[in-house]
């Protein structure tokens, strides 16, 4: 039922002949928000492993049919029209990330500095979401339009994403160690613990607009969503704790969790 409450959204916009892409973004966002939290400790940690290998087998997927693709396709290659689609990536998506980010630095207490900016426009990668979309072109160049795109999105997986490292070392930009990033995050998309969390968002804006939407989340869409936040915060830790590499034993203590609050709610209520 998880699942397909996820899937859900997806062919209801195909079907509409709207964005299914766009659609299961928009369901991810609010499923991440609402309805992870609502599942039990053991469902959590079970959905979460089984959509991390859904997500890498369609990944390793996706690459090797744009690897075929590549050395099987013999035409519509044009080298002036590839030359100029990765010149107008490059141009378009810097004058999106820096106008906005200048922009939106006027209404942070937490500036975005330069060089992130910079790592920002640099690590713009297009991938299988452009190679499908062109797949679905009918037109009398479409041969030429998906060879190019094939070819823009080799160079950028391979030149760009490969140069990611390099350039944060350039940069000077600190990362993060594998223990770092898993510790920080928690089930809810958001890194850190809640009062971590509540002081991040306070000092990067000044707030108006911000307490509108939590005010808005906590008063109308989060009594109606989500469970109460005893127990989300109690499900959320359980299962971040559970779904620890280093825990061999995640699915019997989710299950012992579990066990345990069903305890205590007979308690409470004899």
């Amino acid at each position: 039922m998880y699942i397909l409450l996820a899937y859900f959204p997806y062919v209801l916009a195909e079907g509409a002949n709207l964005s299914g892409i766009l659609a299961i973004f928009f369901c991810g966002l609010v499923m991440s928000k609402y309805a992870h939290c609502n599942v039990s400790p053991t469902t959590q940690v079970a959905a979460l492993q089984c959509f991390r290998m859904i997500a890498y087998l369609s990944e390793t997927v996706v690459f090797l049919y744009l690897g075929l693709a590549m050395f099987t396709r013999d035409r519509g290659y044009e080298v002036g029209l590839i030359f100029i689609a990765i010149i107008a990536i490059l141009v378009g998506r810097a004058a999106n990330i820096f106008p906005l980010a200048r922009f939106a630095n006027r209404f942070r207490r937490i500036k975005i500095p330069k060089n992130e900016q910079v790592i920002m426009w640099f690590s713009g990668l297009r991938g299988a979401i452009a190679f499908a979309l062109a797949l679905n072109i009918e037109s009398a160049n479409a041969e030429v339009i998906i060879s190019t795109v094939l070819v823009t999105v080799l160079v950028t997986v391979l030149g760009f994403g490969g140069g990611t490292l390099p350039m944060l070392k350039l940069l000077r930009i600190e990362r993060l160690t594998e223990a770092e990033i898993r510790m920080s995050k928690n089930l809810d998309g958001e890194s850190g613990d809640g009062e971590q969390n509540l002081q991040r968002r306070n000092s990067s804006a000044d707030g108006s607009m911000l307490t509108v939407f939590e005010r808005l989340d906590n008063e109308f869409l989060s009594p109606i969503f989500k469970i109460p936040e005893r127990d989300a915060t109690h499900s959320a830790e359980a299962a971040v704790s559970l779904a620890s590499p280093a825990n061999d034993q995640g699915y019997a203590r989710a299950a012992s969790v579990e066990s345990l609050d069903e305890d205590i709610v007979d308690i409470s209520d004899d």
